[in-house]
């Protein structure tokens, strides 16, 4: 088994959102921003907001580069709708479908022997943002394995 470079678990992270969202997104009540993304989004519409936060490498088991250790990290997703309350319903169910599709899940890493293993999300109710949307923010804390790069 490898470690997952960053890219990797960035993608794992996002299949698996994607995943989670697309009957909101088929129905039109959801629009995904990509990190970078420059775009003028529909307001009406549940902005869907995603970043990979990639925390420390823990300590190894063995010292070197053959040590492999935990690294942790979080995935956060936020959810920012129009202040109605019909959209603040459809994004507190939302939070839901996306909590249960990353609780305690392993989430496979493209053409690797390794995953992405989540823990337990939880959602954060923001309230009112400076743009005067409210917003609800999913945090979903994840880990590989890192290291083990001797002999590779």
């Amino acid at each position: 088994m490898r470690s997952p470079m960053l890219f990797e678990i960035r993608v794992a992270l996002e299949t698996a959102l994607f995943a989670a969202v697309q009957p909101s997104f088929s129905a039109g009540d959801v629009i995904i921003i990509q990190p970078g993304e420059e775009l003028k989004p529909d307001l009406d519409k549940i902005q869907v907001i995603h970043s990979v936060n990639p925390g420390e490498v823990q300590d190894g088991e063995l010292g070197g580069r053959q040590g492999v250790c935990p690294r942790v990290g979080v995935y956060v997703v936020t959810l920012s709708c129009p202040n109605d309350t019909d959209r603040l319903s459809q994004a507190w169910k939302l939070s839901s479908v996306i909590e249960s599709k990353f609780y305690r899940a392993d989430l496979p890493v493209t053409d690797a022997d390794c995953s992405v293993m989540c823990d337990e999300p939880y959602t954060t109710n923001v309230g009112e943002t400076d743009d005067k949307r409210l917003a609800l923010s999913v945090s979903i804390p994840w880990w590989v394995w890192a290291g083990g790069y001797e002999g590779e």
